[in-house]
Protein backbone atom coordinates (compact mmCIF):
# COMPACT_ATOMS: atom_id res chain seq x y z
CA UNK A 1 0.00 0.00 0.00
CA UNK A 2 1.16 3.43 -0.53
CA UNK A 3 -0.27 6.83 0.67
CA UNK A 4 -1.42 9.21 -1.65
CA UNK A 5 -2.58 12.71 -0.91
CA UNK A 6 -5.83 14.26 -2.18
CA UNK A 7 -6.94 18.17 -2.38
CA UNK A 8 -11.31 18.51 -2.96
CA UNK A 9 -12.34 21.85 -3.84
CA UNK A 10 -15.95 22.54 -2.86
CA UNK A 11 -18.69 25.36 -3.66
CA UNK A 12 -21.37 26.83 -1.96
CA UNK A 13 -24.57 28.60 -3.63
CA UNK A 14 -22.56 32.12 -3.70
CA UNK A 15 -19.76 30.79 -5.40
CA UNK A 16 -17.36 30.54 -2.28
CA UNK A 17 -15.27 28.16 -2.41
CA UNK A 18 -13.40 25.68 0.48
CA UNK A 19 -10.71 22.97 0.03
CA UNK A 20 -10.70 19.72 2.09
CA UNK A 21 -7.22 17.60 2.35
CA UNK A 22 -7.20 13.71 3.11
CA UNK A 23 -4.59 11.25 3.18
CA UNK A 24 -5.18 8.01 2.03
CA UNK A 25 -3.79 4.32 1.50
CA UNK A 26 -4.09 2.51 -2.16
CA UNK A 27 -2.55 0.09 -3.71
CA UNK A 28 -1.09 2.12 -6.76
CA UNK A 29 -2.06 5.03 -8.36
CA UNK A 30 -5.10 3.67 -10.44
CA UNK A 31 -6.47 2.11 -7.49
CA UNK A 32 -6.47 5.70 -5.26
CA UNK A 33 -8.23 7.12 -8.47
CA UNK A 34 -10.89 4.19 -7.93
CA UNK A 35 -10.63 4.93 -4.45
CA UNK A 36 -10.96 8.57 -4.08
CA UNK A 37 -13.90 9.07 -6.77
CA UNK A 38 -15.98 6.57 -4.81
CA UNK A 39 -15.13 8.64 -2.14
CA UNK A 40 -15.99 11.94 -3.85
CA UNK A 41 -19.41 10.53 -4.26
CA UNK A 42 -19.88 9.63 -0.77
CA UNK A 43 -18.65 12.99 0.67
CA UNK A 44 -21.03 15.10 -1.79
CA UNK A 45 -24.18 12.94 -0.77
CA UNK A 46 -23.77 14.35 2.44
CA UNK A 47 -22.97 18.18 1.87
CA UNK A 48 -24.99 20.75 0.43
CA UNK A 49 -22.14 22.31 -1.23
CA UNK A 50 -20.84 21.16 -4.94
CA UNK A 51 -17.50 19.11 -5.56
CA UNK A 52 -16.04 21.08 -8.32
CA UNK A 53 -12.89 19.17 -8.54
CA UNK A 54 -10.13 17.22 -7.00
CA UNK A 55 -6.61 16.48 -7.52
CA UNK A 56 -4.48 12.88 -6.55
CA UNK A 57 -1.29 13.08 -5.40
CA UNK A 58 1.23 10.58 -3.61
CA UNK A 59 4.47 11.07 -2.26
CA UNK A 60 7.71 10.16 -4.03
CA UNK A 61 11.09 10.45 -2.20
CA UNK A 62 14.29 10.79 -4.03
CA UNK A 63 17.56 9.86 -3.89
CA UNK A 64 19.34 13.43 -4.26
CA UNK A 65 21.57 15.18 -1.91
CA UNK A 66 22.06 19.01 -1.06
CA UNK A 67 25.29 20.44 -2.49
CA UNK A 68 28.02 21.63 -0.14
CA UNK A 69 26.92 25.19 1.20
CA UNK A 70 23.28 25.18 -0.57
CA UNK A 71 21.11 27.76 1.51
CA UNK A 72 17.47 27.55 1.34
CA UNK A 73 17.48 31.64 1.61
CA UNK A 74 18.91 32.37 -1.38
CA UNK A 75 17.15 31.90 -4.51
CA UNK A 76 16.18 33.07 -7.99
CA UNK A 77 13.38 34.58 -9.35
CA UNK A 78 12.48 34.21 -13.18
CA UNK A 79 10.18 36.51 -14.72
CA UNK A 80 7.83 35.15 -17.34
CA UNK A 81 5.77 36.71 -20.06
CA UNK A 82 2.16 34.77 -20.47
CA UNK A 83 -0.31 34.15 -22.68
CA UNK A 84 -2.51 36.67 -22.03
CA UNK A 85 -0.31 39.26 -21.88
CA UNK A 86 0.67 39.57 -18.26
CA UNK A 87 3.67 38.35 -16.52
CA UNK A 88 4.65 36.08 -13.55
CA UNK A 89 7.11 34.27 -12.23
CA UNK A 90 8.59 30.91 -11.18
CA UNK A 91 10.81 31.06 -8.27
CA UNK A 92 14.08 28.55 -7.31
CA UNK A 93 15.50 28.40 -3.74
CA UNK A 94 19.16 27.82 -3.26
CA UNK A 95 20.72 28.47 -7.09
CA UNK A 96 23.96 27.45 -8.10
CA UNK A 97 26.67 29.41 -8.67
CA UNK A 98 27.74 27.83 -12.09
CA UNK A 99 24.79 29.90 -13.77
CA UNK A 100 24.85 33.48 -12.32
CA UNK A 101 26.24 35.76 -13.95
CA UNK A 102 27.37 39.44 -13.29
CA UNK A 103 24.74 41.89 -11.65
CA UNK A 104 23.23 38.99 -10.11
CA UNK A 105 21.40 38.02 -13.69
CA UNK A 106 21.13 34.54 -14.59
CA UNK A 107 22.37 32.98 -17.60
CA UNK A 108 19.44 32.19 -19.45
CA UNK A 109 21.53 29.98 -21.77
CA UNK A 110 23.01 27.84 -19.49
CA UNK A 111 22.10 24.27 -20.84
CA UNK A 112 20.58 23.07 -16.95
CA UNK A 113 18.59 26.55 -16.67
CA UNK A 114 17.55 26.35 -20.36
CA UNK A 115 16.52 22.74 -19.65
CA UNK A 116 14.33 23.73 -16.52
CA UNK A 117 12.99 26.38 -18.57
CA UNK A 118 11.48 24.29 -21.35
CA UNK A 119 9.04 22.75 -18.94
CA UNK A 120 6.78 26.03 -18.98
CA UNK A 121 7.82 27.57 -22.62
CA UNK A 122 6.28 24.37 -24.30
CA UNK A 123 3.14 24.34 -22.42
CA UNK A 124 3.45 21.31 -20.28
CA UNK A 125 4.22 23.07 -17.06
CA UNK A 126 1.99 25.84 -16.19
CA UNK A 127 2.19 28.77 -13.61
CA UNK A 128 0.28 31.03 -11.41
CA UNK A 129 -3.34 29.78 -11.77
CA UNK A 130 -2.55 27.39 -14.65
CA UNK A 131 -1.59 30.32 -17.53
CA UNK A 132 0.76 29.46 -20.37
CA UNK A 133 4.25 30.97 -20.62
CA UNK A 134 5.09 32.09 -24.03
CA UNK A 135 8.96 33.55 -23.19
CA UNK A 136 11.43 34.00 -20.32
CA UNK A 137 12.10 37.25 -19.66
CA UNK A 138 14.95 37.50 -16.95
CA UNK A 139 16.55 35.19 -14.58
CA UNK A 140 17.23 37.85 -11.20
CA UNK A 141 19.32 36.42 -7.74
CA UNK A 142 16.92 37.40 -5.08
CA UNK A 143 17.79 40.09 -2.78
Amino acid sequence: MALFDSVMTLQDSYGRATTRSFTFNAADFAAAQTAFGTFVTDYAAITGLEVIKYRIGAEVTVADSADAGSNVDTGVTFSMQLADGGKGTVKVPGPLADYLVAGGAVDLADVAVAAFLAHFTSGEFLISDGEVVTSVIKGTLDK
